[in-house]
């Protein structure tokens, strides 16, 4: 199903020159605020992230000298990549679906819930469909390298012609065919996406900005389908942008060990910005999709938002809300000053064990002892031992080892990652071989009280943001036929979901763990909730076997039926404190306690104790009502006491 047809802006000629000058002033001053971030920070973090010394080869103290750069901030980003992704891909689902309010039993909402997770689940972890783990994996990668990370999730529809053979006149048969309609998540190049740098969240940008290349092919079609502007695409298509590949992507190769390509007029690219903003005209807000070529001041397009709600398909992730502003601190400018240090201390030991390992020939003016003597295993000197000295270079020193081990751990502990090795096989967290399996993660935490908890739960957030805004593009944009046929009779189950999901009444929770968590704790705690609902149940059993004995009087019946209420109250919460929501599957002790006040009405009883009027009962007792219908020979009912107890009651 394709999205609805883009609507043009178009606010009259001095409007749209007004929008204009707005866009491309906002552009420029975006593009020169984050200049040195994307063209100095950027790739020193991913440097160091890799690894790579400054220099190939190192010419101090001498030629060939110890280049090992100690992987300090590489490891650690590697460790909370896998417990953040082992958190939400070791266990289904990969969402957990929650229901907002009651629900009735005809609206089907738990058949609705589950069949919701399923979808999700399929959705995420198809490589046909979402891809999600490839591109989460690279998103976890940036948040802890880089600190700020954004994954745009435009809805997008790929049409390809099918060809099926040839006709008797030679000529082509082909249909055209839909390959793909819906959400197609990337993580975007750190370089790749700009926002308004002083905002608090991304939601707050005004002001949005994605770069991207294309050929002249691209161009073409872009202009044929409308998505660019013909006669603004005309005034540069002869004037490329980049041939060949910019500096970054150079730069990539290099570290890859491939080569680069030779520049090809074939391959040349036009590079473009596309903007996302709010913009005020004629005292009115509008989300605006604003297409630009920067060196030229062009308008290539500018549509009004399409997406429901004025949705925004883009996602925000950063490593931890401890300072304000945009952009995250991440863990190359966090360790950089850690791994500089401890490279250099590891270099110096080297050098100096080298040295350690080389020895000189202090020699007189014995015309015997040659310059270019040179030492070596068995080597027969031609001089006398007093003729000579030979002296050893550096001195070995054994606490360069402790002090390097104390700047790792004092880096671990600056990252939080620290905990994850501490813990060490007892917690469960991490085997022998040094791998991380989620009950491990689970069990570290439990004990909230780590930092790096904060760090994971930063990732399970865009996680679950994610889902949210997946599930609401297919629940306005369609699902298709061939995704319904996937469930078979629980498709309409899913339609239905889709439905409530527009209307508010399913959702994601934003909660502290995801999917993998939340089932391991939904384990857990249903075995343990399954106990407390059995005693509420044999509770509520008793109490309804007392209400049904003619011989309690109507005072005692009517504390009764109230205690039924209370415990009624205190279980709803209690239910909802455990994640059940669907409360209607949960207590039928409040449609039985209305349909015995409805029976107390049709009988014109008094109160809400269910009698049968004022009938005397057979011992005498005025005031004593029956429900009508209700059993009196219970065994577990209570039963009169005799006479000579003051006329009290048993109650069990």
């Amino acid at each position: 199903m394709a999205l609805t047809t883009p609507i043009k802006v178009d606010f009259g000629a001095d409007g749209d020159a007004t929008l204009d000058k707005f866009v491309f002033s906002n552009l420029r001053a975006l593009i020169s605020s984050f200049e040195t971030l994307h063209k100095d920070k950027l790739p020193e973090w991913r440097r160091l992230t890799k690894g790579t010394p400054k220099e190939k080869i190192r010419n101090f103290p001498w030629p060939g000298a110890s280049n090992v750069v100690i992987q300090l901030i590489g490891e650690n980003v590697s460790t909370i990549k896998a417990v953040q992704l082992g958190t939400i891909y070791e266990i289904s689902p990969l969402w957990v679906e929650g229901l907002v309010g009651d629900w009735k039993d005809d609206e089907k909402g738990e058949e609705q819930r589950e069949v919701m997770e399923s979808f999700m689940s399929l959705m995420g972890l198809s490589k046909t469909e979402l891809d999600l783990y490839r591109v989460e994996s690279k998103a976890a990668h940036d948040i802890a390298s880089l600190g700020s990370v954004v994954i745009k999730l435009p809805w997008q529809t790929c049409v390809q012609q099918i060809v099926t053979g040839v006709d008797n006149n030679g000529h082509i048969i082909e249909e055209e065919k839909e390959m793909y309609d819906g959400p197609r998540p990337e993580k975007l190049a750190y370089e790749d996406w700009m926002a308004t740098p002083t905002a608090r969240t991304w939601e707050d940008a005004k002001f949005k900005s994605f770069r991207y290349f294309v050929t002249k092919q691209q161009c073409e079609e872009k202009v044929f389908r409308g998505h660019f502007d013909k006669e603004a695409w005309e005034k540069i298509q002869g004037i490329p942008d980049v041939i060949g590949l910019t500096e970054e992507e150079e730069q990539k190769l290099r570290e890859t060990n491939l080569g680069t390509p030779n520049p090809d007029t074939d391959t040349a690219r036009w590079k473009f910005y596309e903007c996302w903003l709010t913009y005020r005209h004629n005292d009115k807000e509008y989300s605006l999709i604003y297409t630009a070529h920067v060196d030229k001041d062009l308008r290539m397009k500018a549509v009004f938002n399409f997406y429901p709600n004025n949705e925004e398909p883009t996602e925000f992730g950063r490593l931890g809300f401890d300072e304000d502003g945009l952009i995250g601190y991440g863990f190359a400018e966090m360790g950089e000053m850690y791994q500089e240090d401890v490279a250099t201390k590891h270099n110096q030991r080297n050098d100096n064990h080298t040295l350690c390992n080389t020895s000189v020939l202090l020699g007189g003016n014995n015309p015997r002892i040659d310059s270019g003597v040179a030492l070596f295993p068995m080597a027969v000197l031609p001089f006398n031992k007093d003729e000579v000295a030979i002296e050893q270079l550096g001195v070995p020193d054994q606490n360069s080892v402790n002090e390097e081990q104390l700047t790792i751990a004092l880096a671990k502990a600056r990252f939080g990652t620290d905990m994850l090795s501490a813990e060490g096989n007892g917690s469960g967290s991490v085997d022998k071989k040094g791998n991380y399996n989620s009950m491990g993660t689970f069990a570290i935490m439990q004990q909230g009280a780590r930092r790096i908890n904060i760090n994971i739960t930063d990732f399970r957030y865009l996680h679950l943001n994610l889902g949210n805004k997946f599930q609401r593009q297919y629940a306005y944009f369609g699902v298709g036929e061939k995704r319904l046929k996937y469930f078979g009779e629980n498709a309409k189950y899913l339609q239905m979901a889709l439905e409530s999901i527009k209307t508010g009444r399913m959702e994601l929770p934003v909660k502290a763990a995801t999917a993998s968590i939340n089932k391991e704790v939904e384990k857990q705690t249903g075995m343990l909730f399954t106990q407390v609902m059995q005693r509420h149940y044999s509770a509520i059993a008793q109490v309804l076997q007392g209400v049904t004995n003619p011989t309690i009087p109507p005072e005692i019946k009517e504390f009764l039926l109230g205690s039924i209420g209370g415990m009624a109250y205190v279980m709803s919460k209690l239910a909802r404190a455990f994640g059940y929501d669907d409360l209607s599957r949960m207590q039928p002790e409040i449609e039985i306690l209305n349909k015995l006040k409805q029976g107390a009405k049709q009988n014109g009883q008094q109160g809400v104790s269910g009698g049968a009027g004022n009938v005397a009962p057979s011992n005498g007792r005025p005031g004593i009502q029956e429900i009508p219908g209700a059993p009196t020979n219970s065994p577990n009912a209570p039963q009169p006491a005799s006479s000579n107890n003051g006329g009290g009651i048993l109650l069990g």
